[in-house]
């Protein structure tokens, strides 16, 4: 890249960065060079959604493995109080939530008085449910 500052500036459409772009529509060769670059791992957008937020909601695995390998908050909750967890469990992307217990995310961790492991079983994602389990153990 010609000017790596550029790599910060956001989208005249939708005023989000490329590096949260990347993340959010799974474009992990993107990603690895704008992460190489100083990419921006913890800015957030829409509602304090970051891009491990938005990767682990999409169930973009390998994504979300680069932004949590460059050091992104993993227990960063947006505005409603849902963290990456939580949202990897509601969505049952099994390997993103994999990936965010390895990087120490909290099982614990609860949504208004629903434990992470009860939102997991609320919308029937089994797998889940036993990685979960076996974290709490």
């Amino acid at each position: 890249m010609a000017n790596p500052a550029s790599i910060h500036a956001s989208s005249i459409i939708t005023d989000r960065s490329a590096t949260y772009e990347a993340a959010m529509n799974g474009h992990a060769e993107c990603l690895k060079l704008l992460l190489a670059a100083g990419g921006d791992v913890k800015k957030c957008y829409d509602d304090c959604f970051s891009p491990i937020y938005i990767a682990a909601r999409n169930g973009h695995a390998e994504c979300l493995k680069l932004l949590l390998d460059k050091g992104g908050d993993v227990n960063k909750c947006n505005n409603d109080g849902w963290s990456p967890i939580h949202i990897a469990a509601f969505k049952g992307h099994t390997e993103c939530l994999k990936q965010l217990l390895a990087s120490r995310a909290d099982p614990r961790s609860s949504w208004n008085g629903t434990s992470t492991i009860e939102i997991a079983r609320q919308e029937g994602h089994t797998e889940c449910m036993r990685e979960l389990e076996a974290a709490l153990c």
